[in-house]
């Protein structure tokens, strides 16, 4: 999978309208918020090559972690600003 380095303002307000929907309100472990974040980076249109959410049922455990932390990370460097 290849996670965009161009993410815009409607990516992460699609990313946060999928993950918000597909949440539920019952406390989950870090699995299940793994397996969330990266569902909704894919119906959000955050991969190149990945359109499929249901997927991510398929990773490995550590595979949807690592993908996990690398949207959370797409996600905080697009949301900075410039100091300048």
């Amino acid at each position: 999978m290849k996670l965009r380095t161009d993410l815009r303002q409607r990516h992460l307000e699609a990313f946060e309208t999928e993950y918000n929907a597909r949440r539920d309100d019952d406390a989950r472990g870090v699995s299940y918020e793994a397996g969330l974040v990266v569902r909704a980076a894919v119906a959000a249109g955050w991969f190149t090559d990945a359109t499929d959410p249901d997927a991510v049922g398929d990773m490995r455990p550590g595979e949807a972690r690592e993908w996990s932390k690398k949207v959370n990370a797409a996600y905080i460097e697009a949301i900075k600003t410039d100091p300048n």
